[in-house]
């Protein structure tokens, strides 16, 4: 939660629809704002598009969004965020720009979640199993290292001896 009210989750399968200069793309990063043309932008700059794929103008004021994208300024309607939905994610979209998708088909998935205003979507990474993982990695080369010096001083020692009988 971060009560940003330009701040949006997707609860569910869908993608923020975003103009980048190399077309159509898809996120699920909802860090948004206005820009100084009062376009809602995605954090790297790119156009949050709408429903029917225009960009969407947000007048001065409070916004408030409704579940299904519906956005409110001030209690009027502004349009509707653009979610897009895949079938199958995984094989459908290749990652593109950072924090962005770009589509191998047309969305066709029927499941495209519900927003949430003022939240933003975590990451999928747990930073207690990859601190975890991190530690056992080190030490796991640390060992490695000890056996290594170890089979050298073992190497030296054995040619040392060798030479004195040769």
């Amino acid at each position: 939660e971060t009560g940003e009210m330009l701040d949006f989750a997707i609860q569910g399968e869908g993608f923020f629809r975003v103009m980048t200069p190399n077309g159509e793309r898809y996120t699920r990063d909802g860090r948004f704002s206005r820009d100084l043309d009062g376009n809602l932008v995605t954090i790297d700059g790119y156009k949050v598009l709408d429903e029917s794929g225009s960009e969407i103008n947000l007048p001065d004021g409070d916004v408030t969004v409704a579940s299904d994208g519906t956005i409110q300024v001030e209690g009027v309607d502004a349009g509707k965020i653009g979610i897009a939905s895949f079938l199958n994610p995984a094989t459908e979209l290749s990652r593109d720009l950072p924090n962005t998708f770009a589509a191998n088909s047309a969305p066709n998935g029927e499941e495209v979640g519900t927003i949430e205003q003022g939240y933003l979507e975590m990451s999928n990474a747990n930073s207690a199993d990859l601190m975890t993982q991190m530690v056992a990695v080190a030490r796991a080369y640390e060992a490695a290292q000890s056996m290594v010096q170890n089979q050298d001083e073992l190497l030296s020692r054995t040619i040392s001896t060798l030479g004195k009988y040769t």
